[in-house]
């Protein structure tokens, strides 16, 4: 995913590059005929002839990239020619979006379009790319059609309107998507093959490759020769490798051994490449998560002593080997956790951080555009800054707030004491807290011993607070959200205005009726191009709209959702049939109008087989309550506890079993899942993974016993009670946990449990990150704060919420409603489509 483009706008929050595209001068043509009008779209100016043809009305496209530098003359020259062949087109507004789009960690699938054509055919086409073509600012585009180029014109198609159609997760394809680029396609150096693609940018790619005659494998960096100067505003991706070489090479040639020894510099059209020696062992995250024994709640004090020692080593030995490199005149502050491989006896070599550019994979920088400068202190400062990653996956959150890190030290002392002189090795970079009393500053460790209550009372009312006051009246939505949210919308469950209101209204803070107001309007005018999901659209919001009083505009959006043609394509909670019934459930609760029962009982009946049925889950069988059949049980035992039919029941629990019959025990016997049939990988969060079955396994067993769940209960705990977890979030962090563990103790009275959502809930104040008044937590993947429900502080207020005041149904279930189950005859026959008039009866899942 190309998300670097979305933190360029704003030091805090993700924002999409449209957020910037206000900003003067803005980029126009010298001379506009007057029949021509401009609008803007996004981040585009767009202009169309009066009366002619509009923008998209075919799918043939007609590129052009440009330098920087450049801007006007090649807008000048290609507004020129579609001005005079009736061409409507588009351009970015100004060079900040240019800068953003073609930026080498910017957008892969916008990288290289400055300017857009739109001609009716092909014979339009060619007659435009003649003319362009015979002006002097143009030149060919000799690395092929999607590459970005020197003043460059190329020819494309986008995808055709059935390509373009909304995905069950709320994304389409289209030519305004920013994540989703071009396929990787690498091409190797002549003489070797490719290997494995290690990384990829706007400006090239990064992998191994084998030699085709002896099979050694090198590293290569390729990059598109023409690829204009992004990012530093001054050179060439080529003009940039060069800048590589010739610090490698010195570098390999006064200090031999501390870098990759370099093979060869390739310079020519299409490609440059860039071939050092391919280096063995693993990043230094990659050592940390095989090595650490946070993830070993069973390590005993002698493993954490010699995890220790190795620590104390690796620290010291990467302190000496980038101040070798830091008196060669190398700039070391930029040096990054993956630019150091470790091997397996602890050895260490540096790949990265040479040179202060950017580029793809190793052998770069990592200096983000308008992040603020690179962290400054040289080689202690910077070995410090990695050092602290061996200790702890929160390292980045003390570069924000020091404050935290009296949080993660008490979080790691209870596992095992952290030697005094390792600790101050590992946070000397970290500036001390300003001298004198802070209102802002989070409790002390010793302060919530005193009265965990309390302290948790006061940072679920200061997370409520930020979210509030980060409420605006934004084009592209009314609370920060995070990259996928700009990508499918910013109005429902996951991503948008809807989850933060339910969590909001979990939390019994007021609204505003503006924000209310403005989610009804966008849903009710957007709803058809909205997915129709319980968290990726529609039926979320119309729950969250009937829940706030708005009942007849959740019973029309919820129409909508019932009758998309996705909803019987999935069966998951997330995105499908699941989550649509358990809306109509929940606005049973508020009309009582049995028509939604009958819809929820059609919605969940399952195919007899299993085969089909992981053909409407997510892709290669997904496991999971957001994606799998855990997701699809929870609301097959709401659905059965409301209408009192056992059908739904019993199809739950073997569910349940077949979801358990794919997990795995770890090392210590805790259970964990894998993400699907393709995707291995134990997880143990909300969305896939242990958390999310302990929160469908725990209705489960509170509606009806069950052997098999009872016997998983203890395994299912032990793993969701972690608290070393990289994120603060609901569905893929520490609140997730906290809030499975606070529902299984609620419910099933489960006294583990409950005392393990109370350590979920204390480990929060390594997250939080005070803000005047206000807390913030840092969304997906930790390079922006947010506030939606999926990874932001909406998350981590359900949570707290839930914790501190237990109520029902903190998250989408209708646990209120199972007393007043509709009676059914014990041994009747279940309901059938047939047997009700009131609905199409087409299979559903």
């Amino acid at each position: 995913m190309s998300v670097d483009v979305f933190t360029f706008a704003d030091p805090d929050h993700y924002l999409p590059p449209s957020a910037v595209a206000d900003r003067t001068p803005q980029l126009r043509p010298g001379s506009v005929p007057q029949n021509w009008t401009a609008t803007r779209t996004g981040w585009w100016t767009q202009w169309t002839p009066d009366g002619g043809p509009r923008f998209g009305e075919s799918d043939l496209r007609v590129y052009a990239s440009a330098d920087p530098d450049r801007l006007p003359w090649v807008l000048d020259a290609f507004a020129g020619a579609c001005f005079a062949h009736g061409v409507p087109f588009r351009h970015t507004a100004n060079r900040a979006v240019h800068d953003h789009l073609n930026h080498p960690r910017g957008s892969r699938a916008q990288a290289g379009r400055f300017c857009v054509a739109a001609p009716a055919d092909e014979a339009a086409s060619d007659a435009l790319l003649r003319t362009l073509r015979a002006a002097a600012v143009f030149t060919a585009d000799p690395a092929g059609a999607g590459h970005p180029g020197t003043s460059a014109v190329h020819r494309g198609r986008v995808p055709a309107p059935s390509a373009a159609a909304i995905r069950p997760d709320g994304t389409r394809s289209t030519e305004d998507g920013l994540m989703d680029g071009p396929a990787p396609a690498p091409a190797a150096p002549e003489g070797f093959e490719v290997r494995r693609l290690k990384a990829t940018s706007t400006t090239g790619y990064a992998f191994t490759a084998r030699h085709v005659l002896d099979g050694s494998e090198i590293f290569v960096k390729q990059v598109f020769a023409p690829a204009g100067p992004a990012g530093d505003g001054r050179r060439s991706a080529a003009g940039r490798l060069r800048e590589e070489w010739r610090v490698l090479t010195r570098v390999h040639a006064e200090a031999p051994g501390l870098c990759p020894r370099p093979l060869g510099l390739v310079e020519g059209p299409p490609y440059a490449y860039l071939l050092a020696e391919a280096v063995g062992g693993v990043p230094l995250t990659s050592w940390v998560v095989a090595n650490s024994p946070l993830a070993d709640p069973t390590a005993s004090a002698a493993d954490w002593a010699r995890y220790h020692r190795r620590a104390a080593d690796l620290t010291a030995r990467l302190e000496r080997d980038l101040r070798r490199l830091w008196l060669l005149g190398c700039p070391v502050d930029g040096v990054q956790a993956r630019d150091v491989l470790v091997d397996g006896a602890d050895g260490i070599r540096l790949t990265g951080g040479l040179v202060r550019t950017e580029g793809t994979g190793e052998l770069s920088g990592d200096a983000r555009l308008d992040q603020g400068p690179v962290p400054a202190g040289g080689p202690a400062a910077t070995a410090a800054r990695l050092g602290l990653l061996l200790l702890t996956p929160l390292a980045p959150l003390a570069d924000r707030s020091p404050g935290v890190l009296p949080h993660i030290l008490h979080d790691l002392t209870e596992r095992a004491p952290v030697p005094r002189d390792l600790w101050r090795a590992a946070t000397r970079h970290v500036p001390a807290s300003a001298p004198g009393p802070d209102t802002s500053a989070l409790p002390t460790p010793e302060q919530i011993d005193a009265d965990e209550r309390k302290a948790l009372t006061a940072l679920r009312d200061r997370i409520a607070a930020g979210i509030v006051e980060s409420a605006a009246d934004r084009p592209w939505g009314v609370f920060p959200t995070v990259p996928q949210g700009y990508e499918t919308n910013t109005l429902g469950v996951a991503y948008g205005t809807a989850g933060v209101l339910h969590a909001l209204r979990v939390a019994g803070t007021s609204v505003p009726d503006r924000i209310v107001r403005r989610l009804r309007e966008d849903a009710l005018r957007r709803a058809g191009s909205l997915a129709p999901g319980l968290y990726s659209g529609l039926a979320g919001i119309a729950w969250v709209l009937a829940d706030l009083g708005r009942h007849d505009e959740a019973r029309e959006l919820l129409g909508a959702a019932d009758r998309h043609p996705l909803t019987r394509d999935s069966a998951t909670l997330a995105w499908g049939a699941a989550g649509v019934a358990l809306a109509h459930l929940a606005l049973y609760r508020h009309s009582r109008d049995e028509t939604h029962l009958d819809r929820a009982l059609e919605l969940t009946r399952l195919p007899e087989r299993p085969g089909p049925l992981s053909a409407l889950l997510g892709p290669h069988d997904m496991t999971g309550l957001y994606y799998g059949r855990t997701g699809v049980a929870y609301a097959l035992q709401q659905v059965a506890a409301v209408t009192g039919e056992d059908r739904p029941r019993r199809d739950g629990v073997r569910l349940l079993h077949e979801e358990l019959d794919r997990a795995r025990e770890s090392g210590n016997g805790e259970l964990v899942f894998p993400v699907s049939a393709k995707d291995r990988r134990g997880m143990y969060y909300l969305h896939c993974g242990t958390a999310g079955f302990l929160l469908a396994a725990s209705r489960q067993l509170a509606a009806a016993p069950d052997e098999r769940l009872t016997l998983a209960l203890p395994k299912l705990i032990g793993k969701a009670s972690i608290t070393y977890v990289a994120h603060a979030g609901l569905f893929q962090g520490l609140a997730g946990l906290g809030l499975a563990l606070a529902e299984c103790g609620r419910l099933l009275d489960d006294e583990r449990a409950r005392d393990a959502s109370w350590k979920s809930a204390r480990a929060l104040f390594a997250h939080a990150l005070p803000h005047g008044d206000a807390v913030r937590f840092l969304g997906d993947l930790r390079l922006r704060h947010s506030t939606e429900l999926w990874s932001g502080a909406s998350g981590v207020l359900l949570f707290l919420s839930q914790l501190l005041d237990p109520r029902p149904d903190p998250l989408f279930s209708v646990d209120t409603l199972t007393a007043e189950a509709r009676p059914t005859a014990p041994h009747g026959p279940a309901r059938t489509p047939q047997m009700s008039a009131r609905h199409p009866t087409e299979r559903k899942p």
